[in-house]
């Protein structure tokens, strides 16, 4: 049961009536108790509404109550006008749309309210603004009605200039605070990449002692052996875990617009080849019937080949989640005109007609996706857009439906000439067993990575900070030092400076292992005096390049 309690009401037939309205609105909120945003809410509400009933009846009115329900108290804006009605309400309200004239009002009103109401028919339209009155006031006393109506007829009229003076000051108001919400959001911002950041770091360590391990393990024992299976899983999950980290802070950087690309010449089939390498142990496990298609001839593109290869992995390991134990997975390369073009298609779920226009927006999943054990973070193809367009090109999306299989072409500009061929220089001759000393205060990822490379013949040695790397560097100097940047005390930084200025000359490889892997970490490594820099966990080929 309610009750309700009118205060005042008044005529708008002219633009000047409309801050007259815009003060009585405010001035009723004040006695209220309102604060001056909610007054400010109500004032411009009532204001954006009373101006369409001018615009499309001529006239209306304004009329002020308070209705007192079970659980609160309401402050009421009734504006009617005696137009023709609104065909199309119930679609306007619906949809939220801006496109038709009068909707502005309507839209915009109906967000600034707590309560809203509207009706139309032919004889006009009538829109309830409701504000929610301050819990101190509930519930209201026809007594507190009455003071509030005589204070009304005794308070002065705010002349349009007045008015105006503190619409203006509204404003400034306003703005002052979206700068401020402004400066807090980037600071939010600041905070939550420096987070990912750091969580790409400790989740890394963990990752790299695990996959070292699991390397260990497969090459100790027999390649048929009854733990091979076992080991493969691990191993798969160990490399699928490091790839979401990935993905996460490259999402950080595409939001920022901080991903930098490294153009260099590279044959498309290499790319392929490399993408499909990365996820062939994936399509093995599930069943599915593989193949690469590459032309014969080389076609060469400038590209990131670190960046393509992740674009490229990141559609092959959707299409591998999304199809079914034994469906068919396709990766082809052709070349038309100056454009070269890769085409991943497969048999599986398939995307819904609705779907395929948002598909590579940021954290897009399908309705089957987000069911599926397999749905991923749905940040993948934003990866994949990204990188593409960095390189110039475009990629899109095909699927007649669900179950129906889909079929993403990524098209990049190729290289007009092959790179010249650059004669090789003579590389030294180096040693059968090479020295290497690793420095990471995380004893498990250090000792692992050890067993590793002892496994393949080389003599390694472990440090757990920079104090001791430089004993043992003075004592005896290895070939190679892989050295962790995020050690307590003495960095990776300083230590690979120290190391450069005690043995400047010296045949030392310095090798920076990191679990940052933005570009900043790059650019600083490089000038600390690394030679290279690798990522936790460690891709074991890269590292056997390097130390080949």
């Amino acid at each position: 049961m309610s009750s309700t309690f009118p205060l005042t009401s008044s005529r708008i037939r002219h633009e000047q009536d409309l801050p007259a309205a815009r003060q009585r609105a405010r001035q009723i909120c004040a006695l209220f108790g309102m604060d001056d945003h909610q007054q400010t809410r109500l004032a411009t509400a009532v204001s954006e509404i009373a101006r369409n009933a001018l615009r499309y009846a001529t006239s209306g009115s304004v009329e002020f109550a308070v209705e007192v329900q079970a659980t609160c108290s309401v402050l009421i804006a009734r504006v009617r006008d005696n137009g023709g009605g609104i065909d199309n309400l119930e679609t306007l309200l619906s949809s939220g749309s801006r496109g038709v004239d009068a909707a502005g009002g309507i839209v915009g009103s109906r967000r600034l309210v707590d309560q809203f109401s509207m009706r139309s028919d032919a004889k006009g339209t009538v829109v309830d603004l409701g504000m929610l009155l301050p819990r101190p006031v509930h519930p209201v006393t026809a007594a507190a009605v009455n003071q509030v109506v005589e204070h009304l007829a005794r308070a002065r009229p705010a002349t349009p200039l007045e008015e105006l003076e503190r619409q203006n000051r509204e404003i400034l108001k306003a703005v002052t605070e979206l700068r401020r919400h402004e400066e807090e959001l980037r600071d939010a911002d600041r905070r939550k990449n420096e987070f990912l950041a750091m969580l790409a770091h400790e989740l890394r360590n963990p990752l790299a002692a695990l996959q070292n391990g699991v390397e260990y393990l497969r090459n100790q024992g027999e390649p048929g052996g009854p733990w091979r299976r076992v080991e493969d899983m691990m191993l798969r999950q160990t490399r699928q875990l490091a790839r979401l980290v990935d993905d996460l802070l490259d999402v950080s950087r595409i939001t920022q617009g901080t991903v930098r690309i490294k153009r260099e010449p590279i044959e498309a089939a290499t790319l392929a080849e490399m993408a499909a390498e990365a996820n062939r142990g994936l399509m093995e496990q599930r069943g599915h019937q593989f193949r690469v298609e590459v032309p014969e001839g080389a076609i060469w593109l400038d590209a990131d080949a670190t960046r393509l290869t992740q674009a490229l992995s990141n559609l092959l390991n959707n299409a591998a989640r999304y199809t079914p134990a034994g469906g068919t997975i396709s990766l082809s390369v052709f070349a038309i005109e100056q454009e070269v073009r890769f085409i991943v298609r497969d048999n599986g779920s398939g995307i819904e007609s609705d779907m395929l226009p948002r598909v590579f927006e940021l954290f897009m999943r399908a309705e089957q996706a987000v069911q599926s054990t397999e749905a991923g973070l749905g940040i993948g193809l934003t990866i994949v857009k990204r990188m593409v367009e960095l390189h110039n090109g475009s990629i899109q999306a095909y699927s007649d439906g669900q179950d129906l299989g889909s079929t993403f072409i990524m098209t990049l500009p190729a290289r007009e000439q092959p790179p010249e061929v650059i004669e090789a220089a003579l590389m030294p001759n180096v040693p059968s067993q090479r020295s290497v000393l690793i420095v990471d205060d995380n004893a498990d990822s250090a000792e692992s990575l050890s067993m590793l490379l002892e496994l393949y013949g080389y003599a390694t040695s472990v440090a757990p900070d920079g104090q001791t790397a430089l004993l043992h560097c003075r004592q005896s100097l290895p070939q190679v030092a892989i050295l962790d940047i995020g050690m307590p005390g003495m960095d990776g930084y300083e230590l690979a400076q120290r190391l450069r200025e005690e043995h400047a000359g010296a045949p030392l490889m310095l090798v920076a292992l990191t679990g940052f892997g933005d570009e900043a970490v790059a650019r600083k490594a490089k000038a600390a005096g690394f030679d290279h820099r690798l990522v936790k966990p460690l891709d074991l080929k890269a590292l056997q390049a390097l130390l080949a």
